[in-house]
């Protein structure tokens, strides 16, 4: 595999600069972002929805495209998110919150389109309708970060005839199963909207959809992909764990 590149291995380096968070840290981090789904025993065990998860360590060897289908808990957390206004270029490999753990969100939200199927609502959406989850309150989430937006009517333009929310599939591209197929992640207008594999890849970064609504998102415990080097400015997905 290749290695990291240096800005990403300065991001992958702990905050605190005594080492790598622990596995029992990381497990609290879940269960305070997701209460009544995610649970840690005295043990430390992680149990999300009854199923012990392990928590790994990150794998930092490999570009984050190589990582993705086999992203640990540690990997999860390996590049830190920050809330705001992007970065004009977000660097080579910084995609915070773009490794995930497929068992994680597997038992959290449901392991079959069915299963996921039956915890879906509708929540209005500037004339048209998302379906969200229920699980973790996503769809009151959601409904408050409309409410929110609807409070900023330059912003509408951004907000109709979204690109999409519940889509049992793939990521483009890639073995692991979009953050779609669990109800969680919601496109808005895609007239407005940049994504990496439609604008010549990674070097051509660009965003037009204005910092207000990321903010709004952000504050109700969404992550936006405008941060992420492999950049897809219209998502927007349910990850409180990374804005505690």
């Amino acid at each position: 595999m290749v290695g990291l590149t240096m800005a990403a291995a300065a991001l992958l380096a702990p905050s605190t600069g005594v080492g790598a968070p622990s596995s029992g840290s990381l497990a609290q981090r879940l269960s305070a972002a997701y209460p009544g789904t995610v649970r840690v025993n005295e043990g430390g065990d992680l149990f999300v929805n009854g199923v012990v998860v392990p928590v790994s360590a990150a794998l930092t060897a490999g570009t984050v495209q190589e990582r993705m289908a086999t992203a640990t808990i540690g990997d999860q957390f390996s590049i830190p998110y920050s809330a705001g206004c992007p970065a004009a270029t977000p660097g080579p490999d910084v995609d915070p919150g773009r490794l995930r753990n497929a068992a994680f969100f597997t038992a959290l939200y449901g392991d079959s389109q069915a299963k996921v199927a039956k915890t879906l609502v509708r929540v209005p959406w500037f004339g048209s309708t998302f379906l969200a989850t229920t699980t973790n309150g996503v769809d009151v989430k959601l409904r408050a970060v409309a409410a929110d937006l609807a409070a900023g009517p330059e912003l509408r333009a951004y907000l109709v005839k979204p690109g999409g929310s519940f889509n049992w599939r793939r990521i483009a591209g890639e073995s692991v199963r979009s953050m779609h197929s669990y109800g969680i992640a919601f496109d808005i207008n895609v007239s407005y909207s940049d994504y990496w594999r439609w604008s010549g890849g990674v070097k051509d970064y660009r965003n037009r959809i204005p910092c207000e609504i990321g903010e709004i998102f952000e504050r109700h415990g969404f992550i936006w992909g405008a941060k992420w080097f492999h950049f897809d400015t219209m998502h927007f997905e349910y990850r409180p764990e990374l804005l505690g």
